[in-house]
């Protein structure tokens, strides 16, 4: 029996970016539905599981994505000023992720719709910093990866 092939760091990658893609559309969907269109239940969803969403795409970069661009080539200075400036976003966009959960989370529970403009305000900043954090490693460091699985 033959084991199935391994997928690539670049198409593994592509999957965590499509996971955040989507919860950045989920966050956006709930921002322009609030105050009073909230769908409760996708939104407890969304809520329970942005975190792992985050955590899970972050630690692979870390874990893998990053080590992996060291191997493949001699890193240059901006490349290397690159992945400890998205290490730090990465931190960042966790605790951000973590403010987001408590915040909806307790928006929900507590039906308090004047908060809501603070909430749209706070998803908000978070789906576009992260499109844009995604928008950058996909220029950036997706095209390393890939070019170097495809002279491997």
């Amino acid at each position: 029996m033959t084991k199935p092939a391994e997928a690539s760091l670049a198409a593994m990658l592509v999957r965590h970016f499509d996971a955040l893609q989507n919860l950045c559309s989920d966050l956006e969907a709930i921002a322009d539905a609030l105050p009073a269109s909230i769908n409760v239940q996708a939104s407890l969803g969304v809520a329970q599981n942005i975190m792992a969403i985050v955590k899970s795409a972050h630690e692979f970069e870390e874990q893998k994505i990053y080590p992996a661009l060291h191997r493949f080539e001699q890193l240059n200075v901006a490349m290397n000023e690159n992945i400890e400036r998205l290490r730090f976003e990465h931190w960042a966009d966790e605790d951000y992720a973590q403010e987001i959960y408590l915040a909806l989370r307790d928006f929900i529970l507590s039906q308090n719709r004047a908060k809501a403009e603070t909430l749209s305000w706070m998803l908000r900043g978070f789906f576009e910093g992260m499109r844009r954090h995604i928008a950058f490693e996909r220029v950036v460091i997706l095209s390393v990866i890939a070019k170097s699985e495809s002279s491997v």
